[in-house]
């Protein structure tokens, strides 16, 4: 699950911010931030371990997994952070 390490409050759980950001119509644009995230991170360790099999996993909220867009924002991260 995604966390948020406020600078001020220290880390807020999923469970604080996640519901604000799907009541504001943001949790589409997090959830992206999120995949894209942890593409880049996995892109990262890929380097840095060469050809062992490595996988990541995301939580999708039900509005991204609804969206007609889902396999093609799914292919942009991917192409994104280079990986395979």
């Amino acid at each position: 699950l995604l966390r948020w390490d406020h600078p001020r409050r220290g880390m807020i759980p999923p469970g604080d911010f996640i519901p604000v950001a799907e009541s504001c119509g943001l949790i589409v644009q997090l959830g992206l931030f999120a995949m894209q995230q942890a593409a880049e991170d996995l892109a990262g360790w890929q380097k840095q371990i060469g050809d062992a099999p490595l996988s990541v996993s995301v939580n999708l909220s039900s509005r991204q997994l609804i969206r007609r867009d889902l396999v093609s924002d799914v292919r942009s991260v991917i192409a994104r952070a280079n990986l395979k």
